[in-house]
């Protein structure tokens, strides 16, 4: 994959005779990239996740059988 900020020609990259291709997104190691390196939808996406997560351990944190500072902990 290869990414650029600016419009121009580029010169077409091969690995072991394999063209790479140009795209305009990428996620690397867990991080979403584009070609603007705009982090909006980045932070937008881990966001969403950490939501998510919240989101299931809801129940847990409703519980009045666990001491708030277990709760703590667990965040």
């Amino acid at each position: 994959m290869m990414i650029c900020k600016k419009e121009q020609q580029i010169e077409r990259i091969s690995v072991n005779g394999q063209p790479i291709e140009k795209v305009k997104t990428y996620t690397y190691l867990g991080t979403n990239v584009n070609e603007n390196w705009d982090h909006s939808l980045e932070i937008k996406s881990r966001i969403e996740k950490a939501g998510s997560s919240f989101q299931k351990m809801a129940k847990l944190f409703k519980c009045h059988d666990l001491l708030v500072p277990i709760k703590i902990r667990l965040l």
